[in-house]
């Protein structure tokens, strides 16, 4: 029996270069196909992290898009100062915290921030004098 000679690195990279091809082609039909199968997810949404600007550790507040490490641990040095209804003016005050950062803060979908238990952007109920 004759064998036949090896393939050269050409047909090599070709018949690998087809094989892919195919693989993508293949992939990616079976997997609308197992999309359309199965529908979009279903359940509950999952649920929002929540997190007191006013209450939580610094690890915690960390995690917020717009604070690192550095600015939760200024907020953390400022809520000594804030007493026990904090106010938004009181967070602003903060070395680095903005509108902009409390605006994204408000905005985000990643976490429901709150301050003092009341939504972020909420503002405190005022006393009538």
């Amino acid at each position: 029996m004759d064998r036949a000679p090896p393939p050269t690195p050409r047909e090599t990279r070709a018949a690998r270069a087809l094989i892919g091809l195919l693989l993508v082609a293949l992939g990616g039909h079976l997997g609308a196909g197992v999309w359309r199968a199965l529908g979009p997810p279903r359940g509950p949404p999952p649920r929002r992290l929540r997190v007191d600007i006013a209450r939580d550790d610094v690890g915690r507040l960390a995690c917020l898009p717009g604070i690192g490490p550095v600015r939760a641990r200024a907020i953390a040095e400022a809520r000594l100062a804030w007493g026990p209804e904090p106010r938004l003016e009181d967070l602003l005050a903060v070395a680095g915290i903005g509108q902009g950062t409390v605006a994204r803060l408000a905005a985000t979908r990643l976490a429901e921030v709150r301050l003092g238990g009341r939504p972020l952007g909420v503002p405190a109920p005022t006393m009538a004098r």
